[in-house]
């Protein structure tokens, strides 16, 4: 077997062992339930933009659950890139921003968060690229531990986050949240000044 292929399977193997390994820690797990951090890093925003995107044609979300454990760090979900400043998390993809700000945790343990997802449009010879569409969304997103199989038969563990609820909100909206016990109030603020409010229980 060639040395270079030899060597090159045994980083990929690690790399699968480190980032895809069906088994984490206790210490991890609350580190997603407290801080929406996942292994000393924020959970990625394409993960966020995943519950925020596609939608049936009934209107409901195509996407519910991600197992944190095996998507984040992975290939498709890279750590490299992604940009934190404070409580508000991004990354480049081509054309495309993916973001989210954390607002906070309730007390029965789900995460408010706001999605955010713009689009440049691609340059035109002797133009400007022209800025493109934009969307908002808050998210409600919970963590539990989950069960499956492995192809072996070896029963493993899933760190599930899951999409419970959400609230659409106007691209143009600037948004605040208050948190109190598993109550969620949100202040909408759209140009211009004018404000909304919604009271939500979240258990």
């Amino acid at each position: 077997m060639n040395y270079s292929i030899a060597l090159l399977a045994l980083v990929l193997g690690s790399s699968a062992l480190l980032h895809g390994s069906p088994s984490f820690k206790e210490k991890e797990m609350n580190d997603v339930k407290r801080t929406f951090t996942f292994r000393g890093h924020p959970i990625h925003p394409q993960i966020v933009a995943r519950y925020a995107g596609w939608q049936s044609t009934s209107g409901y979300p195509t996407t519910v659950t991600i197992d944190l454990n095996t998507a984040a760090g992975s290939l498709e979900f890279p750590d490299d890139g992604v940009t934190k400043e404070g409580h508000k998390v991004s990354a480049q993809v081509g054309n495309e921003t993916f973001g989210y700000e954390w607002l906070g945790v309730v007390k029965s343990g789900t995460h408010v968060v706001l999605a955010t997802w713009s689009e440049t449009a691609p340059a035109v010879e002797g133009a400007e690229a022209a800025p493109g569409k934009s969307k908002k969304k808050i998210l409600f997103l919970r963590t539990a531990r989950g069960k499956a199989f492995l192809e072996s038969g070896k029963l493993y563990d899933r760190l599930l986050l899951t999409e419970e609820r959400r609230f659409p909100i106007a691209d143009t909206e600037e948004v605040s949240a208050k948190l109190a016990n598993d109550k969620v109030t949100l202040t909408m603020t759209a140009p211009g000044g004018k404000k909304r409010t919604a009271t939500l229980d979240i258990q």
